[in-house]
């Protein structure tokens, strides 16, 4: 029965997160999550000469969440909805501005939204003004 449990806690739902940031050779990557407590550092890697990356990531439970890669002080800021994955090209320098991302519509919203990339940029975002950037820029909106 104990083992039985054990390998229930370990099921639990993931997203992923993949792709390259070009440029970046042996530079440090940041997987973020903004919570509301702030910003909390999920997991790293660092590049190598290709610069394809991948994170596993347990699924959140309120969605949408809000995540952040990171790379020096640039930053990609985007959305997951649930057990999606999320891909992301770019390069450095400027990879917050000049980058792809796919796999969840919010996320492509946000990065057309000049008022959320301006939020993210200056790391001002958090919770309930992401959620906010999310609606405005919605289907349904």
């Amino acid at each position: 029965m104990a083992a039985t449990v054990f390998a229930a806690c370990n099921n639990k739902p993931k997203f992923m997160v993949e792709g390259q940031i070009e440029n970046a050779a042996d530079a440090v990557l940041y997987l973020e999550e903004n919570t509301l407590d702030g910003i909390q550092v999920l997991d790293s890697l660092r590049l190598k000469a290709d610069g394809d990356f991948r994170f596993h990531v347990t699924a959140p439970a309120d969605c949408p969440s809000f995540y952040m890669l990171r790379v020096g002080g640039e930053r990609i800021c985007f959305a997951v909805d649930s057990t999606e994955t999320i891909t992301v090209e770019a390069a450095v320098p400027d990879m917050g501005r000049n980058y792809t991302v796919e796999g969840n519509v919010s996320s492509q919203k946000m990065k057309e939204s000049p008022w959320c990339s301006k939020i993210c940029k200056r790391r001002l975002w958090h919770g309930k003004r992401m959620k906010i950037c999310i609606l405005a820029t919605s289907p349904t909106a």
